[in-house]
């Protein structure tokens, strides 16, 4: 469970990030507050949000995230979806 970036100092971005050593080629992510409704999408590398939507800050609560990263190990292009709330 995560709640949206408050401001606080303290996890003031969601990010998934990886290591130098991994070649990322692709990454897309989503978040979604408790009904579902969709309030950030970015196809960015790393994928960040900072609990903004329509540049207003979200109200504190739980929300879900869905995040489709596809990488190179070695010569071989894999995928991994991150999902959890």
């Amino acid at each position: 469970m995560f709640s949206r970036p408050n401001d606080d100092g303290i996890n003031d971005l969601f990010a998934l990030s990886f290591g130098s050593d991994l070649q990322v080629t692709a990454m897309t992510g989503s978040i979604f507050d408790r009904w579902g409704n969709l309030v950030y999408g970015s196809d960015a590398i790393p994928f960040e949000w900072n609990g903004f939507f329509a540049d207003e800050a979200m109200m504190p609560g739980v929300y879900a995230y869905l995040i489709r990263c596809t990488y190179l190990e070695g010569s071989v292009e894999k995928e991994r979806v991150f999902a959890g709330m």
